[in-house]
């Protein structure tokens, strides 16, 4: 039996004024049918701020890929992830925040059969990249709780 295909679009964000971040993911089948979760967690690494946010989406987005045992194309618009993915770029990053990249790109080898991941151009025409970018800054950021919103793309 053929595993299903999801594209998969993952954004972050950090609120400087709670010193949060969200991060979110979103599953479209061929069917264009939509599954998205976003979750909220204060920070570790303000310097990374939504890059370690994106980070997080892209790993939990990856643990549900595995867990449906399905195929996934993972889209980000964070350049920085793919070169540090891809070209093992780490350098510049590593010494200030090692323990999370680290963490990160371990994470990301071990699953590497489960996805391929790509770059797509933030705040563009891609409706699936700007929707899960609008489920994460219209939020209701109440008491530090994401809450859901309707959003029709």
């Amino acid at each position: 039996m053929k595993s299903k295909q999801y594209n998969v679009y993952t954004d972050g964000s950090y609120i400087p004024e709670t010193k949060l971040c969200s991060y979110g993911y979103i599953f479209v089948d061929n069917e264009e049918k939509i599954k998205y979760q976003y979750k909220m967690s204060s920070i570790d690494n303000t310097g990374l701020k939504s890059m370690y946010a994106e980070m997080k989406a892209i790993m939990y987005a990856v643990k549900l890929g595995r867990k449906m045992k399905v195929i996934m194309k993972i889209y980000t618009d964070c350049q920085t992830i793919i070169n540090i993915l891809n070209k093992g770029n780490t350098k510049k990053y590593l010494s200030k925040y090692s323990s999370f990249i680290s963490e990160f790109v371990k994470f990301m080898k071990k699953h590497k059969n489960n996805y391929l991941i790509e770059w797509v151009k933030g705040h563009s025409k891609n409706v699936y990249n700007n929707y899960i970018d609008k489920i994460l800054r219209n939020s209701d950021l109440e008491l530090g709780v994401l809450k859901k919103v309707e959003i029709h793309i």
